[in-house]
């Protein structure tokens, strides 16, 4: 009786925990300190426009930088399958701008499935050095908050 008591137990914190870890539950985004900034501006931009983002962030299991090979043009990729978003850490020290709208690009596609082109910050062949990034943000912005809304719901 203590044996099925026990493997009921331990079984049953196993299920548990299977169950936290795939639902989200107490689950914490790992967010490589670097790009935390831009994450955070990321959740005040969707606060400040009333769109609900906690559960959509904590469905993402990490956001670090990695290296990609040196010659990729690629700045950042989201993986829907293992939950995981990557920043190309060769690009962490080119325009501050264009990193933040590559933060913004990638958790468009994990936490509201955005496609590509739907607005500039989703358009994927922009040049990433572009100044536009830092002239024209909140354009920008406006443009990727109505997608947002626009995607939140379907």
């Amino acid at each position: 009786m203590r044996r099925l008591f026990l493997f009921l137990l331990i079984a049953g914190s196993g299920a548990a925990w299977w169950y936290n870890s795939n639902t989200g539950t107490n689950h914490k985004v790992m967010i490589d300190p670097l790009l935390k900034p831009y994450v955070k501006d990321w959740c005040y931009a969707m606060e400040q426009a009333g769109i609900p983002w906690e559960e959509r962030l904590r469905s993402i299991h990490s956001i670090t930088l990695e290296y990609y090979d040196e010659g990729s043009r690629k700045t950042g990729l989201t993986s829907n399958y293992s939950r995981k978003i990557t920043i190309n850490r060769w690009f962490i020290d080119r325009n501050p701008c264009a990193l933040r709208a590559t933060v913004f690009h990638e958790l468009g596609h994990a936490a509201f499935e955005l496609p590509h082109e739907c607005c500039f910050i989703m358009n994927a062949t922009t040049d990433t050095h572009e100044q536009n990034y830092c002239d024209n943000w909140s354009s920008y912005l406006s443009e990727y908050i109505t997608d947002c809304r626009k995607y939140q719901n379907e």
